[in-house]
């Protein structure tokens, strides 16, 4: 039997082959008119299979084994022990299935008190394969969609299954009929399988969704529906056109007019429009959203609204849930309920919808937090959505000026039409602009004073305001000065080891990944081992870097984050910053998507030939992008949009050295144990230049003033990047593990753990200079839950710095200088704290121009130390139930 771990509070509400009710702990997230809840905290494991027709209800299993009920009016919940709920209506009538995870499925209805097995399917008695279970049931319980498994000799001598899908009464449990093959195709050959299958029913009872035998395919299943009006005379009907050969209808609306599911084969959502009367049916599908490869559409309401998910083929952690509506095309669900209600989820996990109300204001499913867990959800929305507001709001200040600039994108789409802006700065009660702003702007300019400003974009419309849209906190500082560092951070780790941590000097006071909303919430916990010593990994400039004028600036020994940007796709594998724009590519090809300074992709390059790209190097003078795939090295000119190959050699890395061919230029390329060299013409000048061999499994490259940054998918993390001294061809100390900066802990940890074994697996590296003259190495990331990042990394500071002043306080005493008359030339520090109390550290930042004046303080970051010194190990109490083990600890 399939075991999960429950909390002891679960354990207390269930009793052997009894029910328990209880007040909930759950997790709300409101917004305007509407409100998001995450179910049941303290139960591990639970997934939503059912959402009353009265949209009362919420029903499915934990822990595998055990079925709840949650009843959304009273905020109560009932838990069963020896049986899930795949459709609980009332606690006077519901449907349950056994475990899962036995050998036999027993499925029952219950109604008025009495508990009956569903009477069985096959003449014979009992199907040769399990038994039968419960796939799908209507709102009101009146029917049950059910299947079995027959089993059949094939041809070949094995044994295959026949799929044969049913409709029980939902109060009786006695069989009412089978529902018939679409196509009527007779069992032949070794196919996978044959049959049809319910997965949705409509709220009355008259419409079935689901899948039936392919005619064309073998072994697959084609999209396909029932009418069941008349038991005697029941209609199939299924889709036959190309490209649709695999698939299924998860989801109807009340009377059976609206069908939506997905083609797997194609990778599209499906809407199909079923006319009752005339008995024929359309449909339309739906492209799922850029970075994922499929969209399945899981639930519809009466007023055309659909929920689903995007996804990765069927892998489950790649799932981004999604809403459908004809005014706004397919849209993110986080981004839909806080567009529209306001409802800011923060940072949520992955989560799928399963089910949505018939006025569409209900919607729930179950969500993978970062511990792995799976929880209940529901959104309760109310009937009238807000104005939407400018979205994406930025804020920067230009160096040397005392001018703002502000970028934003345009609201949703509304009802309501959209009239203009009006701009506010800080808490002023009236506009800066004096006449309302066009629809089509998207930017604006302030000269305000110098301090930190925060801007305000009121959306106006034909019949109201929409809510004041934030930009981010922005620093304006005197001509001549010096922006002070982002942000300052720390982490405490066995109340001892304090690592402070800061951003880059930014007129931008929040972070640079806006698009991300990530506010950890929770202490984080683990070992971190960044090694700080700049002996270690530091090195003699070579001849030739001593031969070329360098700026003022330090070189990062231990490559510390920048920022992040999301790449919109889980294969991501190459990626780099070119201006305002992001070019990526995937280890799957589909070609270079080129994305905004929104996190929007607005462009995809494709050329017949260019296969996956996996490494680019990005030429200014010719606007050039050169890439690099298995099949050879490739220029494409990106004003004339010509791709040509330069040479048929495979290049799984690539990377621009000027010195190469005489000065000419040249490219290093190779795959995972290769490392040659090439002239700008594809000609070989020398193979095997470096040691590629065992630990290195090259991924990356990239060349900056005398070194050639290597990543590879080894260490502990698959992700480790190493530094070469390219005349020398000798390698400069250890491999830096990237994932342990601990800027990046965080964002890439679960619940504060360190990720686990290959989690944030390297992909290729690129070299980009960003707008304050900092050179930042691209890194790629495919990091398991999240979509591939493309994080920037400190190669070379901004010329204008010097260093950094680090200044400590301890219990409110005078601030103290920590790093003595030696700037830092890194955004990290680390110390063992002995005394217990509140320390408190600001940074500062010095430039080169010794006439400037220094930063102001940056944010103050406050480590609080604990009476002791020593971290003392928890106590565990372990407890024994009939079916879970308890963990009790203090």
């Amino acid at each position: 039997m399939f075991k999960k771990l429950f909390s002891s509070m679960a354990l207390l509400l269930v009793g052997l082959g009894v029910h328990a009710q209880t007040t909930q702990s759950n997790t709300v997230y409101p917004g305007e008119n509407g409100a998001k809840t995450v179910l049941i905290q303290k139960a591990y494991y639970g997934y939503v299979q059912f959402l009353s027709g009265d949209a009362r209800y919420i029903s499915g299993l934990l822990g595998g084994a055990a079925g709840f009920a949650y009843d959304i009016v009273n905020d109560t919940c009932l838990m069963y022990e020896d049986f899930t709920l795949p459709g609980f209506i009332s606690p006077n009538h519901y449907a349950g299935q056994d475990d899962p995870g036995e050998t036999v499925v027993n499925a029952f209805a219950y109604y008025n008190g009495t508990r009956t097995p569903l009477e069985h399917v096959l003449e014979s008695g009992k199907p040769s394969y399990d038994d039968v279970f419960i796939t799908a049931v209507q709102g009101n319980g009146d029917n049950l969609v059910t299947m079995v498994y027959e089993q059949y000799d094939k041809p070949s001598g094995s044994k295959g299954f026949v799929n044969i899908a049913a409709i029980h009464d939902g109060k009786t449990g006695k069989l009412k009929f089978k529902l018939p093959l679409v196509w009527n195709m007779p069992i032949s050959g070794d196919a996978l399988g044959f049959g049809a299958r319910g997965d949705c029913i409509s709220g009355d009872g008259t419409v079935v969704g689901g899948h039936s035998t392919n005619p064309f395919v073998a072994g697959k299943w084609s999209l396909a529906f029932w009418d069941i009006s008349d038991p005697d005379n029941i209609l199939t009907f299924g889709i036959e056109d190309e490209g649709f050969d695999f698939g299924t209808f998860y989801g109807a609306n009340y009377d059976g007019s609206v069908l939506v599911g997905s083609s797997e084969s194609n990778g599209q959502g499906v809407i199909v429009n079923y006319d009752k009367t005339a008995k024929k049916f359309s449909y339309k599908t739906v492209a799922p959203l850029p970075g994922w490869d499929m969209v399945a559409f899981t639930g519809v309401a009466d007023n055309g609204t659909v929920i689903g998910y995007c996804g990765m083929a069927l892998d489950p952690g790649t799932r981004e849930p999604v809403f459908y509506t004809e005014l706004t095309g397919l849209v993110k669900m986080n981004e839909y309920l806080y567009e529209y209600y306001n409802i800011d989820l923060q940072k949520l996990g992955l989560y799928v919808p399963i089910a949505i109300s018939r006025d569409g204001s209900i919607q729930t499913g179950f969500f993978n937090d970062d511990s792995g867990y799976s929880l209940p959800w529901y959104n309760k929305l109310g009937s009238a959505p807000i104005l939407p507001r400018a979205r994406k709001i930025s804020a920067r200040a230009a160096r040397g000026t005392l001018e703002v600039t502000i970028n934003w994108q345009q609201p949703f789409k509304s009802e309501h039409t959209l009239k203009g802006y009006n701009i506010y700065r800080d808490d002023e009660t009236s506009p800066l602009n004096e006449t309302l702003l066009p629809v089509s702007t998207q930017d604006y300019s302030d000269k305000p004073a110098a301090g930190r400003h925060t801007y305000y974009i009121v959306a106006v419309y034909d019949n109201d305001a929409s809510m004041k849209a934030a930009s981010n906190t922005v620093q304006v500082v005197q001509p001549g000065e010096c922006f002070p560092v982002q942000s300052v951070g720390h982490r405490l780790e066995y109340n001892r080891y304090a690592t402070i941590f800061w951003g880059q000097p930014s007129s931008e006071v929040a972070a640079l990944a806006k698009n991300d909303r990530v506010s950890p919430t929770k202490e984080p916990k683990g070992k971190f081992n960044l090694q700080l010593d700049a002996a270690e990994t530091a090195a003699p400039e070579t001849a030739q870097m001593a031969a070329t004028p360098r700026p003022k600036s330090y070189t990062s020994t231990t490559l510390d984050y920048i920022a992040n940007v999301d790449m919109l796709t889980y294969s991501g594998f190459a990626g780099i910053k070119i201006g305002d724009y992001y070019y990526t590519s995937s280890h799957l090809g589909g070609g270079i998507q080129v994305l905004d300074k929104y996190n929007e992709i607005v462009r995809v390059i494709t050329h017949e030939g260019l296969g996956a790209v996996m490494a680019m190097v990005y030429d200014d003078e010719s606007n050039t992008l050169y890439c690099g795939t298995l099949t050879g090295i490739k220029s494409i000119d990106l004003d004339n949009d010509k791709m040509d190959i330069i040479a048929p050699v495979s290049a799984r890395f690539l990377a621009y050295v000027p010195e190469l061919d005489g000065g000419k230029g040249g490219f290093v390329a190779g795959r995972e144990h290769s490392c040659n060299t090439y002239t700008m013409d594809g000609e070989l000048i020398e193979a095997d230049i470096l040691n590629f061999r065992s630990p290195i499994y090259a991924c990356g490259a990239a060349y900056h003033n005398g070194r050639l940054y290597v990543s590879s998918a080894s260490g502990k993390y698959y992700n480790e990047i190493y530094v070469f001294d390219f005349e020398k061809r000798t390698q400069i100390g250890e491999p830096i593990q990237v994932v342990e900066d601990p800027a990046l802990y965080d964002f890439l940890t679960f619940d504060g753990l360190l990720p686990l074994t290959g989690i944030t697996q390297a992909g290729s590296l690129s070299v980009c200079t960003l707008e304050d003259g900092t050179t930042a190495l691209g890194a790629v990331f495919q990091c398991a839950y999240i979509t591939t990042r493309l994080m920037l990394l400190e190669i070379e500071s901004d010329a204008s710095v010097k260093g950094y002043d680090l200044y400590r306080s301890f219990n409110g005493g005078a601030y103290q200088k920590l790093n003595g008359d030696t700037p830092l030339a890194t955004r990290r520090y680390s110390e063992t704290l002995t005394e217990a109390g509140k320390y408190a550290y600001y940074v500062v930042v010095l430039p080169q121009n010794a006439d400037a004046p220094e930063s102001a303080a940056s944010p103050v970051d406050t480590v609080k130390v604990a009476a002791t010194a020593d971290c003392p190990k928890p106590t565990f109490t372990i407890r024994e139930s009939n079916r879970w083990t308890v963990l009790d600890w203090m």
